[in-house]
């Protein structure tokens, strides 16, 4: 039955034949047509049972190819108006065909509770064409709810950023940047790549600066470090307590907080979380003064303005005004965040960082050797080839200037092989290659100094050409080529070991991305594959060297050499490099940098798969994030943003083993858009450290009723008698006052009185003295 299948198909089977064929001829240095016949016969035999799968005898049962689904991988998934199977956004359940979306790709509105399930998400047949709810952009990969904030309130952590009006995105290109800036200060920010990956970026600085001061705080191997910018330099801040710096404010808390202010109703915080740097921002409604901007924003209550760069003109490069909706719906990407974030002009930084002055790209790390060398010792590669090629990214200095690289050959890389070492290297200022017993040659190719070079090697054995490549700037049409005929013919290499550089010579470079191919690649896949950036397998990849660590002194390369099963892909193999010097001071003289390769743009690690993405993982992050009642409370409404921290969360953990980081952030933001008590975050950051402002004691309510009678009885009491005094007295004073105008009077009535003074003689008669001379009134 298999047999018949087969010879039914014949236009598959002779694309089978011819791909045994192109197999046994690389795997060995003599293939046979009847080995081929022979996997051809195993391939067919699988086919019939997995059609477009592969058989899977640990589970007895076929593993579908991506599109496809059925007991026997027969059937196709839902597909797009593109013709993808789940638009490349999902996985296709093999049972069902039903699309498991990517997280941002559901069209729906998705709570956490059911982020973890991969069934009932969406109908059987949607194809994850549209964007969550929620999310925006022809990628979806921007977040942002649009929901009222108490105050406004920007969170940067890793590459995670959310601006001050609510959008959350990814930052790609490291770099230097005006992350706010308002007539009273500005925040500046460094990203860099992350060590050990190119998928991940860091935030390594934050600078403040006032009207009248400025602050710098970096991100020292895990600790917090901060200084002020005085009159004769940089100022160590003291590392615990308030200092007030002319118009600012820096107060150093408790667990490797800062909390800085500038103005009334201007906070902002900085902090090491897991040996990472978090910035946050929190600007009260009536706190902003004049213009905002920067890559958090413009506060202004509408996020769409914070990723609104226009739209650049493709013949021109000039950028002219859009529509915000034009924008979102035509435009927004990660590709054009990317594209317009535009990094500081060195002359306006106020960043203390080493590298705050370089320009970079969006790659990894790249190695500065300068003389050292890197040698991986024990490839030792087990596949004998008619056909190779290599290609890295280089650019030389020399050392002690040009005059210097005019005689003595300077070795940039040899690869040991069986039967002869091939060299590349500079002599009388130009790229020789030197290969074993066929001889030194020149290619003719003079030497470009401080330019970045893409270099490519090829040799096909059954000719005997070797076709050497430069390509400048990574511009195309700048392409130096080189070829030579007779050169190793007929006689199959395999690779030993490989170095780069050598010790005590003047000649120094960097070095970026280095790749090996079981064939020779022709000019026109150079140029097509220029920026094709990974370790991972894809058809004759022999092995790669990414130089992505950052840090220490081993490099790793990734080989792909070992094949077990006909047809399936090899599993990768891991040889470390070292590096060397002619002692300790110069083994150090290798330097990890930030990638600066023209044109580099590589994307960080995608959004969150359920299909891929570890469930675990996925329930502890969702269980991190809400932890606390309030946060989880508050939080009800922003369904995108809190997707946005669950896919950082789980990118964290997987690459940091923790989620802190992300947890903290997230709790940040939630807490300043909600106006969430901060006494109810103890735990986080420096959230009511001080502890809440201490209350009256409590009075007995007993007490009271028993001692309020009491006081006021005592009170009117006192009032009485007070007003008794104040009569008595008032009455003996006017006595006193009559009996001295009687006496007068009575003495003098004899002379004085004047007829018609009845007024008088009525008052005197009326009154009399008593035997001690009171006066008194007579009845």
């Amino acid at each position: 039955m298999a047999q018949a299948m087969c010879v039914a198909d014949k236009e598959l089977a002779a694309s089978y034949l011819q791909q045994c064929v192109n197999d046994v001829m690389r795997l060995t240095s003599i293939g046979t047509i009847q080995h081929a016949v022979d996997l051809y016969d195993k391939a067919c035999r699988r086919l019939t049972v997995c059609a477009f799968g592969d058989y899977d005898a640990a589970i007895q049962s076929c593993r579908c190819r991506r599109g496809f689904w059925g007991d026997n991988c027969t059937d196709m998934c839902s597909t797009a108006v593109t013709g993808r199977a789940c638009n490349d956004r999902g996985q296709c359940e093999r049972a069902t065909g039903r699309c498991v979306c990517q997280s941002r790709w559901m069209s729906v509105t998705v709570p956490f509770d059911k982020l973890t399930r991969r069934t009932s998400l969406v109908a059987a047949d949607y194809p994850c064409n549209r964007c969550t709810t929620h999310w925006h952009g022809v990628d979806c990969n921007t977040a942002a709810d649009g929901t009222a904030t108490k105050w406004y309130t920007g969170v940067v952590t890793g590459s995670y950023v959310t601006t001050l009006d609510g959008a959350s995105f990814e930052v790609v290109m490291p770099g230097s940047f005006q992350l706010l800036q308002t007539d009273d200060v500005s925040v500046q920010v460094l990203f860099v790549p992350c060590n050990d990956t190119y998928r991940c970026r860091q935030l390594v600085e934050v600078s403040v600066r006032s009207r009248r001061a400025l602050v710098s705080i970096q991100n020292n191997a895990g600790q917090l470090t901060g200084v002020s910018r005085g009159s004769t330099g940089w100022i160590a801040l003291p590392r615990e307590g308030k200092t007030t710096i002319r118009d600012m404010s820096v107060e150093w808390k408790p667990d490797n907080v800062i909390r800085i202010t500038v103005t009334s109703g201007v906070e902002f915080v900085v902090a090491i979380i897991q040996k990472h740097l978090m910035f946050g921002a929190k600007i009260s409604q009536t706190a902003i003064k004049g213009p905002l901007s920067g890559l958090l924003g413009n506060a202004n209550g509408d996020w769409k303005d914070d990723v609104n760069y226009g739209v650049r003109n493709g013949t021109t490069g000039e950028r002219h005004p859009a529509t915000d909706d034009d924008v979102i719906d035509a435009q927004l990407s990660t590709l054009y965040i990317t594209r317009n974030m535009a990094p500081l002009n060195a002359n306006a930084s106020h960043l203390s960082h080493d590298h705050a002055k370089r320009t970079m790209s969006g790659g990894g790390h790249m190695l500065h050797m300068n003389g050292t060398f890197l040698h991986f010792a024990s490839v030792d590669s087990n596949k004998s080839m008619m056909e190779l090629s290599v290609s890295f990214w280089l650019k030389v200095y020399p050392m002690f200037g040009e005059q210097n690289l005019t005689s003595q050959r300077q070795t940039v890389f040899v690869i040991n092989m069986t039967d002869g070492d091939l060299l590349l290297g500079v002599s009388n200022s130009q790229w020789h290659v030197l290969w074993g017993d066929d001889g030194d040659f020149s290619t003719d190719i003079d030497v470009t100094f401080d330019t970045w070079l893409y270099v490519t090697l090829g040799w096909d054995g059954r000719q005997g050409g070797l076709l050497t490549v430069l390509i400048a700037g990574g511009d195309v049409n700048q392409t130096a080529r080189h070829s030579r005929s007779g050169v190793h013919a007929y006689r199959p290499v395999r690779v030993t070991s490989i170095s780069f550089g050598a010790p005590s010579q003047s000649l120094a470079f960097d070095l970026d991305f280095f790749t090996m191919w079981t064939y020779s690649r022709p000019e026109n896949t150079i140029k097509e594959h220029l920026y094709v950036y990974t370790d991972d397998y894809v058809p004759d990849l022999l092995a790669a060297v990414l130089f992505d660590e950052g840090h220490g002194q081993v490099v790793k390369m990734v080989v792909h050499d070992t094949i077990t099963v006909p047809f399936d892909q090899p599993q990768p193999r891991y040889v470390h490099g070292n590096l060397y010097g002619d002692n300790e001071a110069t083994s150090t003289a290798s330097t990890w940098l930030p990638c600066d390769i023209p044109g580099l743009s590589l994307p960080l690690s995608s959004d969150l798969s359920l299909d891929t993405s570890s469930q675990t993982v996925i329930e502890t992050c969702i269980a991190r994030l809400h932890s606390n009642e309030a946060i989880r409370q508050n939080a009800a409404d922003l369904s995108a943003v809190s997707q946005f921290y669950l896919e950082a969360c789980v990118k964290d953990v997987s690459r940091n083993g923790t989620a802190t980081m992300t947890e903290t952030a997230y709790t940040f933001y939630v807490q300043g858009v909600k106006d969430v008590d901060p006494c109810s975050l103890r735990g986080y950051l420096d959230f009511c450290v001080d502890g809440p402002p201490t209350p009256e004691p409590p009075r007995n309510p007993t007490l009271l009723h028993i001692w309020v009678p009491i006081v006021a009885v005592v009170g009117v009491a006192a009032l009485v008698l007070v007003v008794i005094g104040v009569c008595r007295a008032r009455s003996v004073l006017g006595a006193r006052r009559h009996r001295h105008r009687h006496r007068h009077r009575h003495r003098h009535a004899s002379t004085e009185s004047q007829p018609g003074d009845l007024d008088s003689s009525y008052r005197m008669s009326e009154f009399s003295y008593d035997q001690r001379g009171h006066l008194m009134r007579r009845y």
